[in-house]
């Protein structure tokens, strides 16, 4: 009885500090998007995948949670499968109050180097919301109990033509544990921040779509999270582009929630423990022993 009444109390009247979802903008294309609400607080949205994604997929989900207003949208790099459908967003009549970006003084010449980079339509975006540029160590607090911290940006020794590698690196934090977004970020950064203990997470939001060419194997290990989510259309996953994040997941006994493969996927933040679970049927669960 005891046991019972402990379940009812956990899951009906345990205080809920936030809602995660990472959005399905990966049906035809891959993309990110990850939407975070605070109970009674601010609407968070991490990038938002390319324009015809939002469309499809983005704007009715916002709209389907009654969301008119996005309080702080973050844009980890200036590649339009991350800040396009933010066009979207406005053209639907959402608001956004702030953009937060990163923006060094060599960001243009990256992005003029890499062909999928679109320097004007990036910048068109930074001049129709206000935008701020972060800081290593920011905190930007979404309520008393949790907060985004900025935890590693570009620096010059990095690459001069990879714009995944400008991506931010930013965590979701609470006293107890934190979901790590890495963005896009690729090998050439990544071996600067393997053996760094800030980059420790509970969950780890997989770089550049769990797919080839992401950090090297190390930086997830020094992660160390307890379970892989990855922003992928299933033909990508299911191939050779994605076998090395299926190999890191099955040597460290982790769980992967794949939102091409599983759908939107859900992580429902508590004072002291986190669950994941899927809008598909035959996705995997997971709660956290915290």
């Amino acid at each position: 009885m005891g046991a019972l009444l402990s379940f009812i109390y956990h899951h009906a009247f345990e205080q809920k500090l936030f809602e995660y979802t990472m959005i399905n903008v990966n049906i035809d294309a891959q993309g990110d998007a990850h939407l975070i609400e605070i109970p009674k607080g601010p609407k968070i949205l991490i990038d938002a995948g390319y324009q015809s994604q939002a469309q499809k997929s983005l704007v009715p989900f916002l709209k389907g949670r009654d969301i008119s207003t996005i309080d702080y949208f973050f844009v980890s790099h200036a590649h339009k499968d991350h800040y396009e459908g933010a066009f979207e967003i406005l053209k639907s009549g959402i608001k956004i109050k702030h953009l937060f970006t990163h923006r060094p003084p060599e960001l243009e010449s990256i992005c003029t180097s890499d062909f999928s980079c679109d320097y004007s339509s990036y910048l068109k975006l930074t001049q129709m919301i206000p935008t701020t540029d972060v800081v290593v160590g920011q905190k930007i607090n979404l309520s008393k109990d949790v907060q985004i911290r900025i935890v590693d940006l570009w620096k010059s020794e990095d690459s001069a033509t990879d714009i995944n590698d400008t991506s931010i690196l930013m965590k979701l934090e609470t006293n107890k544990y934190s979901i790590f977004f890495a963005g896009d970020l690729n090998a050439r950064r990544s071996k600067r921040l393997v053996g760094n203990a800030d980059l420790k997470a509970n969950i780890l939001k997989l770089p550049h779509h769990g797919l080839e060419g992401m950090a090297v194997s190390a930086f997830h290990k020094t992660v160390g999270a307890d379970a892989f989510l990855a922003p992928c259309p299933v033909r990508y996953w299911d191939t050779d582009r994605a076998k090395r994040s299926r190999d890191i997941a099955d040597e460290m006994s982790v769980p992967i929630f794949v939102n091409g493969l599983h759908g939107d996927v859900f992580v429902t933040g508590y004072k002291d423990r986190y669950e994941i679970h899927a809008s598909a049927i035959n996705a995997p669960f997971f709660r956290s022993k915290i």
